[in-house]
């Protein structure tokens, strides 16, 4: 498969249910541990709060920026199973 056929409006989508996906599962690891953190949405320090698809677009496919991970989630088990692409 060619990537590069695929719309910037696409990947752009891809990688951020990629992200939440990610999110959802350390935030139940990190919850059966016992530790409880505020919400944060995704890419919150890199766009306002509800922004629009050309932000995300320019943030996520053109500068090819990532959201922060939190520390801990670095070295975790299922981080290493699963890297980013």
């Amino acid at each position: 498969m060619n990537v590069g056929s695929i719309p910037q409006e696409k990947k752009t989508m891809v990688i951020f249910i990629n992200y939440c996906t990610k999110k959802n599962i350390f935030t139940l690891i990190s919850l059966s541990a016992g530790i409880y953190e505020d919400y944060q949405q995704p890419y919150y320090n890199m766009v306002p709060p509800d922004p629009y698809l050309e932000e995300m677009k320019k943030v996520v496919c053109t500068e090819k920026r990532r959201p922060d991970l939190p520390n801990r989630w670095q070295q975790h088990e299922v981080r290493t199973r699963y890297p980013d692409n």
